[in-house]
């Protein structure tokens, strides 16, 4: 069976920790994990077996940090990292029987711009260089973790989308609060990876299976594609041997989560503090359960970095355009005026403007969270815009205009139409590579 079969005809379980595991092995503090993927390769093939046998369907290769903005301190390159990482998930999978091939890829480490210094297209360049060494290697899915920063997951999704046609998971770390460090919710995170076209998508790390059930829950209600749940071992708790311990037991952990899979969790599986025998009670708990029968839902979602809004909720006519003037400051101070009045997103016109729409967007996402809604601009000035926006934008396409649906398609996106209203949900199964 097919990896995407799987996700429409029965639970995927996922590993769990990797890192828990290396440092029982004695993996020190501040050492590169991605070494051990060279320098002790029957040890990570042990690891990995382990998971398999537990009842794992997909196992992730030690590649969590392998991009090379990790691993400017280890001896070997990205490609040298990843290409063992992978050999051995594969010897693993081999001795067990059983199971597929995942390429975990987490956060650069590095803060985005505005915040930081990390250039958008600088982090899509990291993702692409790991992402093409899995593919190159043989992977059966791409699954992205512990996200924090929406813009840096957009950044990894299309990065995998441009290198391969592999089934791409999605998670993002949610704390107890239901937000990620960076402030997104989890309609945000719907909105934009459903836009780009995940095969399934949700949360993992942040804290355990009970802090996160009410934030998984709510993504049950968003999404239209396979939730992900994969939550720590409960929360740590410092030992006065300077060990850490987590609040709940393996079968606890099973419980919860299998609880989540009830209710409509398609792929399960565990981040920090979890071990093979986490899974394996896991396994045993709802390894065999049929999912629940997935559903499309109605809204038509737009967002932002934080928020997401529903625009077939909203009377979008009586939603005024800005006029994009040529000086960003004065954009600004529009913007700010809109805000105030309680817009519920931005409308852009670009007709008389000749401001880049790139430099627009950039300079309003630096001080709104409101979703942005583009106009008055052929494609060959919003691609930039739309690749790089942080969020999922609307844009409104004339009649017989080829080019803006086939981005709106490519980066995820709606379409709305002035003459009749009509509003079009583009998503990345609907456009082009």
């Amino acid at each position: 069976m097919e990896l995407k079969q799987c996700l429409d005809s029965r639970i995927l379980l996922l590993d769990g920790g990797t890192g828990t595991l290396l440092q029982a092995r004695g993996l020190k503090s501040g050492e590169s994990p991605e070494r051990w993927n060279v320098e002790r390769r029957e040890e990570m093939v042990a690891i990995h077996r382990a998971y398999y046998e537990a009842g794992a369907d997909l196992v992730l290769a030690n590649t969590f940090g392998a991009n090379r903005l990790k691993l400017r301190n280890c001896p070997y390159s990205v490609e040298e990292v990843v290409t063992a990482a992978v050999d051995n998930l594969r010897a693993a999978r081999d001795q067990a029987g059983r199971g597929w091939l995942g390429l975990d890829v987490g956060p650069t480490g590095r803060l985005m711009a505005p915040m930081g210094e990390l250039d958008f297209d600088q982090a899509v360049d990291a993702f692409s260089q790991v992402i093409r060494a899995g593919v190159r290697a043989g992977v059966d899915a791409v699954v992205i973790e512990t996200m924090t920063d929406l813009h840096e997951l957009k950044a990894a999704v299309l990065a995998a989308r441009e290198c391969c046609d592999l089934p791409v998971l999605a998670t993002a770390a949610f704390g107890e609060n239901g937000r990620l460090l960076t402030g997104g919710d989890g309609a945000a995170l719907v909105s934009l990876l459903e836009g780009l076209g995940v095969s399934a998508l949700g949360l993992n790390c942040g804290a355990g299976p009970l802090q996160l059930s009410a934030t998984v829950g709510g993504l049950l209600e968003l999404a239209s594609v396979p939730v992900i749940f994969k939550p720590n071992a409960g929360m740590p708790r410092p030992e006065p041997d300077g060990t850490v311990r987590y609040d709940i037991d393996e079968d606890a952990f099973a419980r919860a989560v299998a609880e989540m899979v009830r209710k409509g969790v398609r792929v399960a599986g565990g981040c920090c503090g979890t071990t093979p025998e986490h899974i394996a009670r896991l396994h045993a708990a709802c390894g065999e359960w049929k999912p629940a029968a997935g559903s499309a839902k109605g809204q038509i979602w737009i967002s932002s970095g934080a928020q997401a809004l529903d625009v077939s909720a909203v009377d979008l006519r009586e939603i005024a355009a800005i006029a994009v003037p040529e000086d960003p400051d004065d954009l600004l101070d529009e913007v700010f005026d809109r805000q105030d009045e309680g817009e519920p997103l931005l409308r852009l016109d670009f007709s008389e403007s000749g401001l880049d729409p790139l430099e627009a967007v950039e300079a309003v996402q630096e001080v709104s969270r409101l979703p942005l809604w583009l106009e008055g601009a052929e494609a060959a000035r919003l691609e930039r815009a739309l690749r790089r926006c942080n969020g999922k934008a609307m844009v409104t396409v004339p009649a017989g205009e080829d080019g803006l649906p086939q981005l709106l398609g490519r980066y995820g996106g709606v379409a709305w139409e002035a003459e009749s209203g009509a509003l079009t949900d583009y998503r990345r199964t609907q456009g082009t590579k």
